[in-house]
């Protein structure tokens, strides 16, 4: 935001985030890559369906979580496999008597679009502005490509926090 509305640098004092918050070549998930090849196709199906929340979270969903995922549940492995979709497999780091809280809130949601900006940078590693497709971003950028982010414009302090793979 500070790139794009220069009005409001002087209202943030730092910026506190989880990793991974733009680039995304290195996370590793089964998942992303697959929803980074149809996006197009998942976008325009919201679109159709009139819905524009990835992954909505409800009370069945919660429910269903609660109950499916607690530890006595019979299908608990798989409530952990579907985290490991997103999230990469790490059994190592699974906290089991965790899982029906956990799965009380995931999915959370996110927006449709925020999917849409965010996973081509799982393929091509880039942090870019928003893709309007090749013909349009001629228009807006006088190129094919959305340009990159230029980081180096943010003198506001960023604090990142993140974790490695542990075997």
């Amino acid at each position: 935001m500070c790139l794009e509305k220069t009005q409001y640098k002087d209202k943030i004092k730092a910026m506190f985030n989880l990793a991974p918050i733009a680039f995304l070549k290195h996370m590793i998930s089964p998942l992303l890559p697959v929803v980074a090849e149809f996006r197009t196709g998942i976008l325009a199906l919201y679109n159709v369906l009139n819905t524009y929340e990835f992954l909505p979270r409800n009370e069945f969903l919660a429910q269903l979580g609660d109950t499916s995922c607690n530890n006595n549940a019979t299908f608990q492995i798989l409530c952990t496999n579907a985290l490991f979709a997103i999230c990469d497999f790490n059994e190592k780091q699974m906290n089991s008597s965790l899982l029906p809280i956990i799965m009380g809130y995931t999915p959370s949601g996110a927006s449709t679009k925020q999917i849409y900006h965010c996973v081509p940078g799982v393929k091509s590693g880039k942090f870019q502005r928003w893709d309007y497709g090749w013909v349009s971003n001629l228009d807006y950028y006088g190129d094919t490509s959305p340009p990159n982010y230029n980081l180096r414009n943010i003198y506001e302090p960023v604090y990142l926090f993140y974790s490695k793979k542990w075997q």
